[in-house]
């Protein structure tokens, strides 16, 4: 080679090098000054959902609370018991019930007219009711919430404020968060006592304030926090030296404190429309660690991208140089490239590997060497030997995908696991591009490799609190399922307590019947719970599984949920038991993930009565497809594409991390090897034309199984 033609090799070399520098800095700079708006706009109004469902979560706890209540004053052992007709064991044992039945209960209560407690069920050290003796019972008549009882409306549930308990005049230690239901009784049109329940609300308000992108301080209407992020800062009204929310936030306190919303760049506050006495209020704050996480993640990114372009340039350049200047090349330049692309891929922590056709042989750099571990004294390695690196689960997935790629012309690119002589896996990102000769043959691949097994620890983090968010949601349908059950069995067992105590003739037929009834019953919860531990403590085990029992089992767990929303769920499932190779409960978690966006769209777009989620299954050429199908409008088309992409949120689609649907995506795709995809149609149901989202999901059926 001339010296001539080796300044031209450097000249384009160093062209291309400035040219993917100058692009990687105008992204680089253009995406870090918009980030900060972005990312706290988004945080913004994803807080403004949040205040509202918090205000939902509190109205519907008050809302079974009365529900509870007066489900108790209306029985007719109550009445019977009020005009002297039962003996006060026989009420006592139905007020048990109910406490045993509500974990929340700390106190549960009947005041006569005159202030003395009747009834009373107390908690034990560990949690246990019991009925208090009644020499320990005691006159409440100068209590604040028997007085203001006489003048509240009878026959009506009021909430006193959320205070903590006191005992003998002081404050509980430790702490017990109360909110008391109660419920002035008429009797004979006069007033005749109160039935109160005292709620043990430290729990409920942990799960009010956990929200882990925001700092929380729930707070009265006179500014004095119940619950603050920094805990010396709770219940500020019962401090030594007081403390309100007027210290903490100088200019907004009397904003905050009388506008039902209010908003600032970093905070937003609400106040709930609550029957509380004192009111109920809520502040959520950015917390500073969500922004710098954001910015020490995108800082990464925008250093990986930067790599990449400059690895890319140095492999372009190569490409180029290869094919297209051989008059310009010589022996000499091919090394000097080569250990230009050794330092690039070094500085990226990248590694870079050659396929070659004919020889079946694979060349490594020694960032390839350093992902797989292998000793770099390997020149090179056969092809069928590196497949016994990918991990057994991904490597039958990752060989069709390599061979369809070359088949397509197409690039090849994968996500699998590998498994290093030290038995460490990691999880990999390979690409790579093929070349063919003038006929069109394959004769080599290029390509690089790239550990992402960080990325994918941050995304299983994720993955896992989208589980707990659908977990609680479960319990609530668990408490829904349980009610009538438990119902039918204390009325069933009382009832026949009753008639042993009184000396009632017991009909053996209608004892046969009835115990039937709780035998039935008492298998539902056991089903019930059985179905909700399976899906808690499911593991991530890949293994062949009946899709209908899959589909079952879904129903089943958001079978609450559907009555609550007054949904429809209309299933079209396969008459045969198809078998599917993957993970069944992971494979819930996204059914739930695509049930949930069509639920929340239906409670937003569609206030009619008919709301409606079609779930159709069906196997075409040993594919199992499944269609979920709503009528609640369809995805705005603007963001229709995104909806599968990561921290991607709308008030429609996956809540909290925006990782919902991405999860249920890379699930099927990358882990099941099949495909999902959400469209917008318009169909006829019934003889009405609806509007609705379809998602539609294609798994491969496992053959022969």
């Amino acid at each position: 080679m001339n010296k001539n033609s080796t300044t031209q090799v450097k000249d384009l070399f160093l062209i291309l090098i400035t040219f993917a520098i100058i692009l990687s800095g105008i992204n680089v700079i253009t995406e870090k000054y918009f980030f900060d708006v972005h990312a706290q706009k988004e945080a913004m109004q994803n807080a403004l959902k949040r205040v509202k469902d918090k205000e939902k979560l509190v109205n519907n706890f008050l809302i079974q609370s009365t529900h509870t209540i007066k489900s108790l004053r209306e029985t007719n052992i109550f009445n019977s018991y009020l005009e002297g007709e039962y003996k006060k064991e026989d009420i006592e044992n139905i007020f048990l019930a109910y406490s045993k039945s509500n974990p929340y209960f700390m106190q549960l209560r009947y005041i006569d007219k005159n202030g003395f407690e009747k009834i009373r069920i107390d908690r034990d050290i560990i949690q246990n009711p019991y009925i208090v003796e009644e020499k320990q019972l005691q006159n409440k008549r100068n209590r604040y919430y028997f007085k203001d009882s006489i003048n509240k409306p009878l026959e009506q549930v009021w909430f006193s404020a959320l205070d903590l308990n006191m005992e003998k005049g002081k404050v509980e230690i430790p702490h017990k968060p109360t909110l008391r239901a109660m419920y002035p009784i008429k009797h004979q049109d006069k007033f005749n006592g109160i039935l109160i329940i005292n709620y043990l609300m430290d729990d409920f308000l942990i799960h009010l304030a956990d929200t882990p992108l925001y700092d929380t301080i729930i707070f009265n209407d006179a500014g004095f926090p119940l619950i603050h992020f920094d805990d010396t800062k709770s219940w500020g009204n019962y401090k030594d030296q007081k403390y309100n929310i007027s210290a903490e936030f100088l200019k907004d306190h009397q904003d905050i404190l009388n506008n039902n919303i209010y908003q600032k760049d970093t905070f937003i506050s609400n106040k709930f429309d609550t029957p509380i006495m004192g009111g109920l209020n809520i502040i959520l704050k950015i917390k500073q660690s969500y922004i710098e996480k954001q910015r020490a993640r995108t800082n990464i990114q925008y250093i990986v991208i930067t790599l990449i372009s400059l690895l890319s340039a140095v492999i372009l350049t190569f490409l180029i140089i290869k094919f297209f200047s051989k008059a310009l090349l010589n022996v000499d330049v091919i090394n000097r490239l080569h250990k230009d692309l050794e330092t690039a891929s070094k500085i990226a922590k990248i590694g870079f590997w050659e396929y070659d056709a004919k020889t079946k042989l694979i060349y490594f750099n020694s960032g390839s060497y350093k992902i797989y571990e292998i000793p770099e004294n390997e020149k090179n390695m056969h092809f069928e030997k590196f497949l016994s690196y990918i991990h057994t689960e991904d490597r039958t997935q990752a060989q069709k995908k390599f061979k369809k790629s070359i088949q397509a012309h197409t690039e090849f690119h994968n996500i699998h696991r590998i498994i290093t002589p030290n038995n460490d896996i990691k999880y990999v990102e390979e690409k790579a591009i093929h070349i063919y000769d003038t006929y069109g043959e394959f004769v080599k691949s290029l390509g690089s490799i790239h550990d992402v097994t960080k990325l994918k620890e941050q995304e299983k983090q994720l993955h896992r609190a989208e589980k707990m968010a659908s977990m609680g949601e479960m319990i609530e349908n668990i408490a829904h399922q349980w009610r009538q059950p438990l119902s039918v069995i204390s009325t069933v067992s009382t009832s026949y307590k009753m008639k042993q105590e009184l000396n009632v003739p017991i009909d053996l037929n209608n004892l046969t019947e009835d115990l039937e009834r709780i035998n039935e019953n008492a298998q539902y919860l056991s089903r019930t719970i059985d179905d909700f531990r399976n899906f808690i403590k499911g593991t991530s085990e890949l293994k062949t599984f009946d899709l209908k029992d899959d589909t079952k089992q879904f129903l089943h767990l958001i079978e609450s949920s559907v009555k609550n929303h007054n949904i429809q769920v209309i299933l079209d499932e396969i008459e045969d038991s198809p078998k599917v190779k993957g993970y069944p409960n992971e494979l819930i978690q996204c059914f739930i993930n695509i049930f949930n966006n069509s639920k929340d769209a239906l409670k937003e777009n569609n206030n009619d009565e008919e709301r409606f989620v079609f779930i159709n299954e069906k196997i075409e050429n040993d594919t199992v497809i499944i269609r979920f199908r709503d009528n609640a409008g369809g995805i705005p088309n603007k963001i229709l594409s995104k909806i599968f992409e990561p921290y991607f949120t709308t008030k429609h689609q996956a809540q909290g991390t925006g990782i919902g649907l991405h999860m249920t995506y890379n699930l099927i795709v990358q882990i099941m090897n099949g495909s999902i995809e959400a469209k917008n149609v318009e169909y006829e149901f019934n003889g009405k034309n609806y509007k609705g989202a379809e998602f539609t999901i294609m798994i491969p059926i496992e053959v022969g199984e």
